[in-house]
């Protein structure tokens, strides 16, 4: 437990560094990374996440396909409708469980209206 804390605790550091280079999180963004559904941690999730994998919304729509984990998001392959052909990503804090597919804590429309355009901007 202690190895898994200082491996957090440097990654959580990397984050905090790029995201003060692009401007820093918002302080919802920042309190979603540090909430997590029952005490999971977003490494711990990002373990269990693999590529092609459904992302389903709290409403239970689809809204996306995992490309692969970046960090502390999820970037999603480009199929997704509202995306546009877009890249789009999903911060790891709106994550609220994984097993089959990954399931998210807020609904499609919010995903879809908060969803961001680089693995370092802020989402609200």
């Amino acid at each position: 437990m202690e190895r898994h804390n200082r491996v957090w605790q440097a990654a959580k550091h990397l984050v905090d560094t790029l995201e003060t280079r692009h401007g820093g999180p918002s302080a919802e963004t920042a309190r979603e990374t540090e909430e997590f559904s029952h005490g999971v941690s977003p490494a711990q999730f990002a373990a269990h996440i693999r590529d092609h994998m459904a992302i389903i919304a709290s409403c239970g729509r689809r809204v996306g396909t995992v490309d692969h984990v970046v960090g502390n998001a999820i970037k999603l392959t480009r199929d997704a409708p509202a995306a546009h052909g877009e890249p789009r990503y999903i911060p790891m804090g709106w994550v609220n469980d994984v097993n089959d597919h990954v399931q998210l804590s807020k609904n499609g429309s919010q995903v879809e209206h908060d969803w961001m355009a680089s693995p370092f901007t802020t989402a609200t």
